[in-house]
């Protein structure tokens, strides 16, 4: 990595963390409550910004390989600062669902922008390195917020939000300095041409797309038990609430700490093996929850689904990167995040409706869902080396 790049992504990372500076983030739910928002009117906005985030994915990595990286990555940060303002000063359902609405246009347009944009910074030797410090940052903000909740929550709930609209805001300011990075040739393409590209890419590419679709089935189960499992658990494990926010703090710093050792294990291990090592921790700690091994497995678990999930993620991330092919970059991740985001919107649901019959029924259908997709991702990783091999 040139010296100029090695600065950009520095910049690049500090805007990241701005940006990740979510205040609000412990109180969310609390907040939209207090200004006139109900339980089902947040689950009802939150399934309407999925689907608009989904629809918008594949116009957005069009617009990315028209306009360049930079400009795409700014004209979706003004989206966020906008969907900060609304989300500062909303109040009542229709405010609100403008605010999602809002953010999800901002979400589809980083996906897949970003490691995109990073990944031509860094250059091939890089990608792994940059792409876990990215995921690692990531989580960085997310502790820095648990650190300073306390001091911040006297604020308010307008406070909070303000000082989250202030992080944005700076955010966007920073990549206002980032460099331009010139179109790829596939990118000078017409929309038909790129439209015929895509499809090319992703039918000859089958192993790769389900071995993605894998990856999407382990990052929703480890989402869902470590943010929307773990409470419950820990509650029904004995576990005092006056615990759980170091729990918490606890699965960031882990999620922080394997972004930045990600590339360390496949450089030590080999890519093959350490995907292998990422799905049979992942297997082994879903397994202890699925048995209710008492306290003790469970705080230990939880923190290592953690540690194997976003371990994985830089892996499957470079891999997206290295199979765009006549595609361009921007439209084929796009492509890849929609694929992985409808899976992921399959599996929560099943993995919700296991608990139906008490929490570790959960944890055994999340396992009964990994099992399968550890098989087969095995078995599509040997494919796409096999066809490394012969062309």
């Amino acid at each position: 990595m040139i010296k100029s790049n090695r600065g950009a992504v520095r910049l690049f990372y500090l805007s990241a963390f701005l940006e990740s500076l979510c205040f609000y983030a412990p109180v969310a739910s609390l907040y939209r409550l207090e200004y006139g928002v109900s339980v089902f009117q947040i689950t009802l906005i939150e399934s309407v910004c999925f689907i608009l985030s989904l629809l918008l994915e594949m116009p957005w990595g069009f617009v990315t390989a028209r306009v360049g990286y930079k400009k795409t990555l700014l004209a979706a940060g003004a989206l966020e600062v906008l969907a900060a303002v609304l989300f500062w000063r909303a109040r009542g359902f229709g405010m609100f669902l403008a605010q999602r609405c809002v953010l999800a246009a901002a979400i589809s347009g980083f996906s897949g922008c970003d490691v995109a944009y990073l990944c031509r910074l860094a250059g091939r030797e890089q990608e792994h390195r940059v792409v876990g410090g990215y995921n690692a940052v990531g989580y960085g903000g997310l502790v820095a917020v648990g650190l300073l909740f306390p001091l911040a929550r006297p604020l308010g709930y307008r406070g909070l939000a303000f000082l989250a609209l202030a992080g944005t805001l700076g955010s966007v300011l920073l990549r206002l300095a980032l460099p331009e990075i010139g179109a790829e040739p596939q990118d000078t393409l017409g929309l038909k041409e790129q439209a015929a590209a895509l499809k090319k890419v992703l039918l000859g590419n089958r192993p790769f797309l389900a071995f993605v679709l894998c990856g999407a089935v382990l990052t929703e189960v480890e989402h869902t038990f470590t943010v929307f499992f773990a409470s419950p658990a820990w509650a029904a494990a004995g576990i005092s609430e006056q615990w759980y926010g170091l729990l918490n703090l606890a699965l960031n710093l882990t999620g922080l700490a394997a972004g930045l050792c990600s590339a360390r294990l496949a450089r030590r291990a080999g890519p093959g093996r350490a995907v292998a090592l990422c799905w049979a921790l992942a297997l082994g700690c879903c397994c202890a929850l699925a048995l209710g091994a008492g306290a003790a497995a469970l705080l230990l678990a939880l923190p290592l689904l953690r540690l194997a999930a976003e371990s994985y993620r830089p892996f499957e991330q470079v891999f997206k990167n290295a199979r765009t092919g006549c595609a361009g970059r921007a439209v084929a991740l796009s492509a890849y995040n929609m694929a992985a985001s409808v899976t992921g919107a399959a599996v929560g649901p099943l993995l919700g409706a296991g608990t139906g019959e008490g929490l570790q029924k959960g944890f055994a259908m999340g396992v009964c869902l990994l099992v399968p997709a550890a098989l087969a991702a095995g078995i599509c990783y040997k494919r796409m080396q096999k066809g490394n091999r012969t062309q």
